[in-house]
Order: structure tokens, then sequence, then C-alpha cells
């Protein structure tokens, strides 16, 4: 049952404008600031060639462009690109009637299960495959280099540095497993938020500024409380935590991981009360 019924979701999400206008966003935010960093790379005479390579190859641009230069503005947008696609999927549902229609066939807990589960998966799948092409337009439009060892601090993420040097293919993989983590959480809030508000607009626009405040007041307060405060932002942790060094790829899935499932919990029971209170409604009505 869950199939079929995450096949409907994957014609629904998939088969939209709203997708199609988060694919551009991405894409092209990827291509700008991509551009934006291999102007920033020195090219003389005098600035030695395996610099160039070693900061504009393929797998630097990726992590760079997703996560660590000064130019990329992507941890500050990937949310709403990701919301744009998924986030009002159940609003939709409570507004077409097609949640509705879903409970003459199966129990409304087991929709909702449904539900959170296959969203959360769409979103995953969904980044995951964005990524890809990201990935496949800086493998044909940066000079193919392989890192080495003579990487430049600067240049190298810190994040388990020996394995982007040793394994690059398995470390953006690594990476692109994380960011369609991330997407799975931020389709938790597009479910927690269809439950809260009563537009498409405050649907798609809340968790995102919930996420600015969340991130922009860590970091803010960090200084004055505990840096660690600056670490487990979601600023922090969506991507520039690759550059900062300090964790390991294991502390960044448990981030994110258990994120996810306090999200998921909330998003369940939330869903579950909005029905039930529902329901009361129209028993009083009825009566």
């Amino acid at each position: 049952m869950f199939w079929n019924f995450l096949k409907i979701e994957v014609k629904k999400i998939i088969c939209r404008m709203q997708t199609l206008i988060a694919f551009i966003l991405f894409i092209g935010a990827y291509i700008h600031i991509s551009t934006l960093d291999k102007m920033d790379i020195p090219n003389h005479d005098a600035y030695p060639k395996i610099l160039i390579l070693e900061g504009s190859n393929p797998f630097i641009s990726y992590l760079k462009a997703l996560a660590g230069s000064i130019n990329s503005y992507m941890p500050l947008i990937l949310p709403l690109i990701i919301l744009l696609i998924v986030a009002d999927s159940l609003f939709t549902d409570y507004r077409t009637g097609f949640f509705q229609l879903n409970l003459s066939r199966i129990s409304y807990k087991k929709y909702i299960k449904y539900k959170v589960l296959s969203v959360s998966v769409i979103s995953f799948l969904v980044t995951f495959v964005f990524q890809i092409i990201a990935f496949i337009y800086s493998l044909a439009t940066s000079p193919y280099h392989l890192p080495t060892k003579a990487v430049e601090d600067i240049m190298a993420p810190e994040l388990e540095r020996g394995l982007y040097i040793n394994h690059p293919y398995l470390y953006i993989f690594l990476v692109a497993l994380i960011i369609g983590l991330v997407a799975m959480v931020v389709s938790m809030m597009g479910i927690i938020s269809s439950n809260i508000f009563k537009s498409t607009f405050s649907v798609l626009g809340g968790p995102w500024i919930a996420y600015l405040i969340i991130g922009e007041g860590l970091i803010v307060i960090a200084s004055e409380i505990s840096m660690l405060l600056y670490d487990f932002s979601p600023l922090n942790m969506i991507g520039p935590i690759i550059f900062d060094g300090g964790y390991s790829f294991i502390q960044v899935f448990a981030y994110w991981i258990i994120l996810f499932l306090l999200l998921s919990f909330i998003a369940y029971k939330l869903s579950v009360k909005r029905f039930l209170s529902g329901y009361e409604v129209k028993q009083k009505v009825a009566v």
C-alpha cells in the first residue's frame, strides 16, 4: 500500500510548476556561485598551476558552491528550494479534499504515516538528483584534476580531509547524502507548517523564515554563551561545517538524523491532532 501511495505522491510533486521553478533556482544559483568562485582564482603565470587545479577542479567547485566559499549563498536558499518542492503537499491535500478521499481506503493514522514517509523520501531523492546534475555540470566545466596533498589549507575541506584527498568521489557522495538528509528535515518543517498556517504563502515561507531566524540567532548569541551554539546552528551544519572542521561525517549525519526524527515525530503528532480536532468539530455540527 505504501508504494502505491508513494507513486501517487511522486506524480503529484514532480509533475508541477513549483518543482521546475525549484530546479531552475537551484541550478541557476549553483552556476552563478561556481562562476564567481572561478573568477576569484588567480590566472597568471606567477600563480602555480597546481594551485589553480586544486582550487578549480570539479570536486572543490561542487563543495564550494554548496557550502564553503565566500560567494556561496546556497545554505541560505536551499531550504526555500526544498520547501517549494514538498512543503505544501499535505496542505494541498487538505485544501483539495484528497486527504478525505484517502480516508475511504486507509485509516487517518496510516495516511499520515505514509504522508510523512513519502514526502521525506521524495525530498531526499529530488535533492539528490539535483546534486548529481550540479556535479555533472562541474565535471563538464572544470579542469579535471584529482585532489592531492599539495592542496592548500584554505582550498581543501577540513571535515575528513584525508577522505577528500584519497577518495574524492566517495566524499562527494557523502556530502550529497547529507544534503539529502537536510531536505528530509526541511520537508518535515513543511508538514508542520501545513498544520499551523492557512495559506500557501505561509506554509512555504514560514519554515524558511524560522530556519533563518534560528540559524542566525544561534550564530549571534554563540559568542556570548558558547561557540557550540555556532557549530550547531543549522546554517553552519548545512554546509559551512565542511570547511570549518572540528567534526566528523558521523557527527554531521547524527545531527541531521536526530533532527529529522524529532521533527517527523512532531509533524505526525500535529497532523493527528489536526485531524481529530476537525473530526470533533464535524461531530458537533452533526449533532
